[in-house]
């Protein structure tokens, strides 16, 4: 799981590969563990995928400029990786 760019300030692209198919769940916490979006949470086939945030939350308003964790789960397998919005 990657996302480019980082820090962003409009939007950053989560790049991610699923190695077997399975569900896949992409999220974003707050720095307090707060649920912020879910960008997907579906069943996905074996490849390379990648998924867009805007920096909005699920009700579609800017968030504040801060630290936030990207959560990939696939399956078993759960991945974290922090991103930095600057507005």
């Amino acid at each position: 799981i990657e996302n480019l760019p980082n820090p962003f300030s409009k939007s950053t692209r989560i790049g991610f590969t699923v190695n077997v198919n399975q569900r896949v769940a992409l999220s974003i916490y707050d720095i307090a563990g707060r649920h912020v979006i879910t960008l997907t949470d579906q069943k996905m086939t074996q490849g390379e995928y990648t998924v867009q945030w805007n920096g909005r939350d699920s009700a579609g308003a800017a968030v504040a400029s801060g630290v936030y964790f990207i959560k990939l789960t696939a399956g078993k397998n759960i991945l974290t990786r922090k991103t930095i919005l600057l507005r």
